[in-house]
């Protein structure tokens, strides 16, 4: 074994005394003396409660003297009591006190010995201020500490936790089979089971859990309180649980807020899905009106295709807002389904002519408004360009629309088998200078290629063209 330095023992009070019957001291070892800084002409001769070391109280002197006592008459001794030194400063010490007879035979000495405890002391006193200081923050955070031995079905709360729900001082808490059963509100009992038997199931060390209690706990009625339940599972060799604790805390105060955000973020989507539905009233009625001012110039054909392209301009703002006024989220467009609608609007405005087919291969894609709306009406323009140009005289063909990738890059294709740019949206026309500012917006590139017909691709989160 290891032995610890001479310097670190010689600084350390470990002391050794034989006393008569009476009390008095007939020797002390030498590191009592240099230690403490008494002589030996204050103890030697002296009673062993009278010596500088114990003499300074007396309740201090009092405990020795009945120690001796007891040991006069055979009896052991053993406790802790504090030993002055010379300088004034008080040194916690170990004391044990006993006959050096056998037993049945009378004391002929005495032998008292004692050993500096300081650094348990401390040890001790930094764990008493720790326990109190996290006792402090659990009752300033509404929290409790909890322990429950699975194997005993014992379980320790702290004042705390009394609190949290409601039981008497000092009532004894309900083991782990009752807990839920009696504590947890009734509607969240199958839940928070299936939680814990699924933590143990895959061994988890940590849990979290929140839950319902109607306070005081148990009531068939009263008020309801929301508790966050944390802390540790410990396992037996075998796999099960063996022992649960933790800390319980209140938060029903953060419940009621969040449940006030939630139904203040309810009611602002029910008035912007009433903003969104009154928008598309209006863009209906708009176009409507374009609508009956394009019959009305149908002898003047330039002025006629103007409006029709106006037309289908609010044709494409009016769908998007329907979308959004239908869509579960009001952030969110489905990319797939407005542009199909746009499609079989464009077809069902020129005629629903059966000699042009329309195929669409539309990949499901989620974006936001500011990306759908430029998108919707490029496709909106491209489709309808198509349409009025690429098959003239009665000519028939195919208009086909893709759309394949994800909500950050996605790639638009709208193509046909027609004869290519013709009338007067040619590629300087308004309709392509439209498409052109559009895509620049969302930086997107456009590319037009023309072979047995022309074929339109956008792509959208692939750098700007």
């Amino acid at each position: 074994m290891k032995r610890l330095p001479r310097e670190v023992l010689d600084s350390v009070l470990t002391f050794i005394a034989v006393l008569m019957p009476d009390g008095r001291v007939v020797h002390a070892n030498r590191n009592c003396f240099e230690v403490s800084g008494v002589s030996p002409a204050e103890v030697l001769g002296r009673h062993f409660a009278e010596t500088p070391w114990f003499s300074y109280s007396a309740e201090a002197s009092a405990r020795v003297r009945d120690a001796v006592e007891r040991a006069r008459r055979g009896e052991s001794s053993r406790f802790e009591i504090d030993a002055m030194l010379s300088g004034g400063r008080l040194l916690p010490l170990e004391f044990a006190l006993a006959p050096m007879a056998s037993a049945g035979r009378r004391a002929a000495r005495l032998v008292a010995s004692a050993i500096d405890v300081s650094d348990r002391r401390r040890a001790q006193s930094e764990a008493s201020q720790r326990e109190e200081r996290l006792a402090f923050a659990l009752a300033s955070s509404e929290a409790g500490a909890f322990d429950v031995d699975l194997d005993t079905g014992r379980t320790i709360l702290s004042d705390g936790n009394y609190r949290l729900y409601g039981f008497a001082p000092g009532a004894e808490p309900p083991g782990p089979d009752e807990w839920v059963r009696r504590l947890v509100h009734p509607d969240d009992r199958d839940r928070v089971s299936r939680s814990m038997a699924q933590f143990v199931e895959r061994r988890a060390n940590q849990f979290r859990l929140e839950f319902r209690i109607l306070y005081p706990a148990g009531a068939p009625s009263g008020s309801v309180k929301w508790l966050l339940a944390q802390g540790r599972i410990d396992y037996r060799a075998d796999g099960r649980p063996a022992r649960i604790s933790g800390i319980n805390a209140d938060v029903t105060e953060r419940k009621r807020v969040e449940e006030a955000l939630r139904d203040s973020l309810r009611e602002k989507e029910m008035l912007l899905r009433e903003v969104h539905h009154r928008v598309k009233n209006n863009i209906q009625a708009i176009w409507g009106m374009v609508q009956i001012e394009a019959q009305r110039l149908k002898h003047v054909a330039p002025a006629r295709e103007r409006f029709e392209a106006i037309a289908h301009r609010l044709e494409a703002l009016g769908r998007l807002h329907q979308h959004l006024y239908r869509s579960e989220d009001i952030s969110m467009v489905d990319l797939a389904a407005y542009l199909d609608e746009l499609a079989r609007d464009a077809i069902d405005m020129h005629g629903g002519s059966a000699e042009i087919a329309l195929e669409t291969e539309l990949a499901s894609t989620h974006c936001d408004i500011d990306t759908a709306l430029p998108v919707g009406l490029i496709a909106s323009e491209l489709i309808h360009n198509a349409l009025r140009h690429a098959f003239p005289d009665g000519r028939g063909g195919r208009v086909r629309i893709e759309l394949r990738g994800s909500r950050d890059r996605f790639e638009l294709v709208v193509a046909d088998d027609g004869v290519g740019h013709a009338g007067p949206d040619r590629p300087d026309g308004i309709g392509m200078l439209l498409v052109r500012a559009l895509a620049a917006q969302i930086e997107a590139r456009w590319d037009v290629e023309h072979d047995g017909g022309t074929r339109h691709r956008l792509s959208v989160g692939n750098g700007g063209g």
